[in-house]
């Protein structure tokens, strides 16, 4: 029986009801640093990580158990099989989980094991798709015939690409930008939109600008706006979670840059794990932009240190008004403003 490891859990379960072995998912946003120089064996690593998802998964105890608890079944999967198949796709999402697995595994992974890649963006018609999620069972399969082996150059090339992922200091990301890669095409676009996530001379990150711009353009329902901002991705690399999460950031700015109205404050996260949580229904909020949040949009008034006065994390680079790192896409300039 051969061992399939997915980005997500709907594809796997989509993939187990065609593809026979055993399918589990890994998850994590590694892009919500920070990013320890640690491995699934080491404490520091489950501690890091669960802060980072204790919003999303109903408080970092319960965040803890999912992460041991999933790492601790792939580990025994992997020292049962020696055919692996890994289903990731092209997004940033994806590439940092490929790259940390390739990584954390490198000791763990049998000597005889074979191990394939499954790494595409566009359906045998030629049309995009942004994860294995959305493939029908047909897709799936035929998915699995695309398949490469992935060889000990190629786990090498992973390892790096986590040391540059995992890296304090951006300009790592910028010059892992300009390589070329065996193992997929996509790490290089990756690297580039990790560094689009660092804010930009105005202050907001490209996601964050991205929602500003589709406030101008009418869509003021969490839903619709997501799968506005999903559309002026190429590669979208956030669920609807993550992308609640970005705006209830510009929400708690120093001055709040976008307002809601709705049920609560602030946009609940952790709607599917936590038991207390009130029904959440989407179409009962709605989101506006503040005057501040119009001021900074056309570039009046925002000094050194952004937005924000606390401390966070973009992978493993600190972002605090007193590490103001920041990024020009058009001008691919990355610099520290005084």
């Amino acid at each position: 029986m051969s061992l399939h490891i997915h980005s997500g859990d709907s594809a796997a379960i989509t993939a187990a009801k065609v593809i026979p072995g055993q399918h589990l998912a890994w998850t994590d946003n590694l892009f919500e640093g920070p990013l320890p120089k640690a491995d699934w064996n080491d404490l520091t690593w489950y501690e890091a990580r669960s802060a980072a998802l204790a919003d999303y998964l109903g408080g970092k105890e319960i965040a803890s158990q999912k992460l041991a608890s999933r790492y601790y079944v792939i580990r025994e999967a992997l020292n049962c099989e020696c055919e692996i198949t890994l289903w990731f796709d092209s997004c940033m999402y994806d590439m940092m989980l490929l790259c940390q697995f390739l990584t954390f595994t490198k000791s763990i992974i049998r000597e005889d094991s074979v191990v394939y890649l499954v790494c595409e963006e566009l359906r045998d018609n030629g049309s995009r798709f942004a994860g294995y999620g959305e493939l029908n069972e047909e897709e799936i399969q035929s998915m699995l015939k695309r398949r490469k082996l992935v060889t000990p150059a190629m786990r090498e090339e992973a390892v790096k690409a986590w040391d540059a992922f995992t890296s304090p200091d951006p300009h790592a990301w910028q010059e892992a930008a300009k390589g070329s890669y065996e193992l997929t095409p996509f790490l290089a676009p990756a690297f580039e939109r990790l560094l689009e996530q660092l804010p930009n001379d105005l202050g907001f990150n490209r996601l964050e600008m991205e929602i500003m711009f589709s406030i101008m353009d009418g869509c003021s329902e969490p839903m619709p706006m997501f799968e506005h901002v999903s559309e002026q991705e190429e590669r979208p690399y956030f669920g609807d979670t993550v992308f609640y999460k970005a705006l209830n950031r510009l929400a708690t700015a120093r001055q709040p840059l976008i307002r809601f109205f709705g049920p609560g404050k602030l946009l609940p996260l952790a709607v599917y794990s936590d038991k207390n949580a009130s029904e959440f229904h989407e179409e009962d909020w709605r989101v506006t932009m503040t005057l501040a949040g119009m001021r900074a949009v056309w570039s009046v008034g925002q000094g050194k240190g952004g937005f924000y006065d606390d401390t966070r994390w973009l992978a493993n680079v600190k972002l605090s008004p007193d590490d103001d790192w920041r990024y020009d896409p058009k001008q691919k300039k990355l610099y520290k403003r005084q």
